[in-house]
């Protein structure tokens, strides 16, 4: 399953700007706090989010190298850490290619502009966004290009699509009384804690994704006054809560 979610902002020398903007080199840019109106929409599969949309257009695989943003990184969006990174396409020799395994669970997003077309991934080879998946089963539809170029030579803009994930968070005491999210393979309870064990999690006011009607034994039981108790045992990833971040 994959939903829509909007948070975290792209910034250029500190200002917030709307996703898509054209970059013209020789600024800062980074991924921050969420600021109103100004969201950054992403696709999310689990705890992986890809940005619908390129967050910068015509950007050349230089200035993400300049950056740090062509390897992975950690980006802080209202104070919680996220590894950020690019796609990973594959070769034609057989390794995996990411981008076509999100590309089937997402439905992948039509173009909507001409800014949307292409984007850079691991290694710099652009892939186009484009409808239907079908066709990005086809190894041509993408192409390695000089890194030093932000345009192709058919003047499509390449734009940044950037992937994040939240980076889990040791379970201590000093927790208590924290929004988090607690995960065990792709179903969620996000909540805040309100106490814990060596064994057990309780929860208060818990929304889950996607929505569990028959709570896993393993996973979670339901107590009185909206509370939960998690087993502990059965947590695949912890992390700290981003409003938007699993909301519809």
């Amino acid at each position: 399953m994959a939903l829509r979610r909007a948070f975290g902002t792209i910034y250029l020398d500190g200002t917030p700007v709307r996703e898509g903007t054209a970059y013209r080199g020789n600024r800062e840019f980074k991924i921050g706090n969420t600021q109103e109106l100004k969201p950054i929409r992403w696709l999310q599969h689990g705890p992986l989010y890809i940005a619908e949309s390129v967050v910068l257009s015509v950007i050349s695989f230089a200035d993400l190298i300049l950056q740090k943003y062509c390897d992975e990184t950690t980006v802080l969006i209202d104070d919680v850490p996220f590894r950020c990174r690019l796609p990973q396409l594959g070769d034609r020799a057989g390794e995996p290619c990411e981008w076509l395994d999100l590309a089937k669970q997402f439905g992948i997003v039509k173009n909507r502009a001409a800014k949307d077309s292409w984007f850079w991934s691991r290694g710099n080879p652009l892939v186009p966004d484009i409808s239907p998946v079908s066709h990005l089963q086809d190894p041509e539809q993408y192409m390695i290009l000089d890194w030093r170029l932000p345009d192709d030579s058919a003047g499509h803009p390449v734009g940044w699509r950037p992937i994040i994930e939240p980076v889990g968070i040791e379970l201590t005491a000093d927790l208590i009384g924290t929004l988090i999210v607690a995960w065990s393979g792709e179903h969620a309870l996000c909540g805040k804690l309100v106490d814990m064990s060596e064994y057990d999690l309780v929860l208060d006011n818990v929304l889950s994704w996607p929505l569990i009607e028959e709570p896993s034994q393993r996973f979670f039981k339901p107590l009185k006054d909206h509370h939960f108790v998690v087993n502990r045992q059965a947590l695949t990833l912890t992390h700290r809560w981003v409003r938007g971040m699993l909301e519809t």
